[in-house]
């Protein structure tokens, strides 16, 4: 994952006061391979840096913090700007059909300088505006600037994979992944949203469908892309590009419909493994994650997953190391097992409530963290996992109600 942010001043406003770098620092863990900074002043004259302060007259400032994944040199480098000087990106997550968009880009004039998504997703958004949106497979949340059109996009996923905050800073807008970086400029509030407090304490609730935990910071919601005006910068309406079909019907039997999954499956499979960098899979013994470790394991342009990280219960009753035995077995690869230690609890809880910055409802994610902590100490930067599969498939009885009102 890498690390967005930004301010926009309102017009006829500088962004004195600001320190890109309390955003970067804010950031760091997110993208600790590389960090820029790009400044606009009121004239629309712009300039990048690693890092540095604003300068008087500045309006608008452009934060990114790296995790290198595709085309790990230079090539990756944000902001990034397209030839023109005029239109500007930072982007967070993997457009995964970059491959499959690029040779179109490049019949529409684009010359690409890189090998990276980034650059894709910059050359889709210049050359096709919103008519991209549909086109884009991924997890992303991205801030494009167009200067001639005077306007900033900010976008996310069809499914919120990937955050994005924003809220309004001196009459003006500041946005990022997190919001423990907007709760760091100067003079931002640090009160509780009590609404999503209260349904969160009665029941359990943690996503505020376009709100956050807390009061003046908002999420951009799932599948919902907002133009700004970079006069009115104060007024950000989302709009919707992505709705699921839920009326639609399979017309194929139950066999057709099971073939043609796992044929998604594989080819979902297929698409997340381009990477630059070695790919672990946390693999939890259970269906979805052992089917794409074993998805990945067949395929033939990419190389399979080397490692794999897994939680084992201590209770035999519930442990699911036979299953992980036997899928590391089949796909040859190299076993990481993490085992809970109780005496380690109540600072693994501190530092947990820490990294998610926001109340969670189930206790599953201490066991995430420590084995997202050793994917991390074995020098692993992307892990494929499995996830939703419960929810969209009925694996849980808290499902069976949908399933009897069909």
């Amino acid at each position: 994952m890498c690390g967005i942010a930004g301010v926009l001043a309102p017009r006829g406003g500088d962004l004195d006061g600001l320190d890109p770098g309390v955003l970067q620092a804010a950031l760091r863990h997110r993208g600790p391979d590389d960090r820029g900074v790009l400044f606009m002043d009121a004239g629309g004259a712009t300039r990048h840096a690693r890092e540095a302060p604003p300068r008087p007259g500045d309006s608008l400032c452009l934060v990114h913090t790296r995790l290198a994944i595709l085309d790990l040199g230079e090539g990756g480098h944000q902001p990034m700007s397209d030839a023109t000087g005029r239109r500007h990106l930072v982007f967070n997550g993997e457009i995964y059909n970059y491959r499959e968009l690029r040779p179109e880009l490049e019949a529409g004039g684009w010359r690409f300088l890189t090998r990276c998504d980034s650059e894709v997703l910059l050359a889709a958004l210049s050359l096709w505006g919103e008519r991209a949106l549909p086109r884009l497979q991924g997890m992303f949340a991205c801030a494009f600037l167009d200067q001639d059109a005077r306007r900033l996009l900010l976008l996310r996923d069809p499914f919120g994979i990937k955050p994005l905050y924003h809220t309004a800073w001196r009459h003006g807008l500041a946005f990022a992944s997190e919001p423990q970086a907007l709760l760091e400029l100067p003079g931002q509030p640090r009160r509780l949203h009590a609404p999503l407090v209260r349904d969160y304490l009665c029941g359990g609730r943690s996503d505020g469908h376009g709100e956050s935990f807390f009061a003046g910071i908002r999420q951009l919601p799932a599948a919902h892309y907002a133009w700004v005006d970079l006069e009115r910068p104060d007024r950000v309406q989302p709009r919707r590009y992505w709705q699921a079909g839920l009326r639609d019907r399979y017309a194929g039997n139950f066999s057709d419909a099971a073939g043609e999954l796992q044929e998604r499956l594989r080819d979902s499979v297929r698409l997340h493994l381009r990477s630059d960098v070695p790919i672990g899979s946390a693999l939890s013994g259970g269906l979805d994650s052992s089917a794409i470790v074993m998805g990945a394991a067949s395929q033939s342009e990419a190389p399979p997953i080397g490692d794999t990280f897994s939680f084992i219960a201590a209770d035999a009753d519930i442990s699911e190391a036979p299953w992980v035995d036997l899928v590391n077995a089949a796909c040859g690869a190299r076993a990481h097992k993490i085992r809970d230690e109780v005496g380690d609890m109540p600072s693994l809880l501190r530092e947990v409530v820490r990294v998610q910055g926001e109340p969670f409802a189930t206790t599953s994610i201490l066991a995430q963290y420590q084995v997202y902590r050793a994917v991390h100490a074995a020098g692993i930067k992307v892990t494929l996992d499995g996830q939703g599969a419960d929810e969209l498939l009925g694996g849980y009885p808290t499902y069976a109600a949908t399933w009897l009102g069909r």
